[in-house]
């Protein structure tokens, strides 16, 4: 949960886009919005953005996107020339098994301590302590001092 789907549009001009304009993905087995990202865009390749929250299912298929994803939403994709856009048709994109859904919360499992140094369990100055946690998934950790 909290991670975010970006979908990169790729077209063969520069367009400019004003409003809100949102991409139909498929998450799991509900569509969901993923919005202009006007931050993650260049003019080329328009930027789509959706975080997964804990509404959502898990997908062990991977995100897809159906055919004709595009709702303008009463904005606008305009080419070099300000002329509209007129075909956002696209075709569907399958499931894209590297970018499954798995939205089940880690679970500590295991807490292992042990200790280096000490006398009938006192520890003292420079002793060393290790704590292992075990969980149900791999986590990651950003470790700051």
């Amino acid at each position: 949960m909290g991670d975010v789907v970006r979908v990169g549009v790729a077209t063969d001009m520069p367009v400019t886009i004003s409003g809100s304009p949102f991409l139909k993905i498929r998450v799991g087995k509900e569509f969901v919005q993923a919005t202009f990202d006007a931050e993650a865009s260049s003019p080329t390749q328009p930027v789509f953005s959706y975080t997964i929250t804990a509404l959502n299912s898990s997908d062990s298929n991977g995100v897809s996107i159906p055919s004709n994803p595009f709702v303008l939403n009463g904005a606008s994709i305009l080419d070099s020339n300000d002329l509209s856009l007129v075909s956002l048709r696209t075709r569907a994109v399958r499931d894209n098994s590297d970018n499954k859904v798995d939205v089940t919360q880690p679970v500590v499992t295991k807490i292992d301590v042990s200790a280096v140094g000490g006398q009938k369990g006192l520890l003292s100055v420079g002793d060393v302590v290790t704590v292992t946690v075990r969980t149900s998934e791999n986590v990651y950790v950003n470790w700051v001092e």
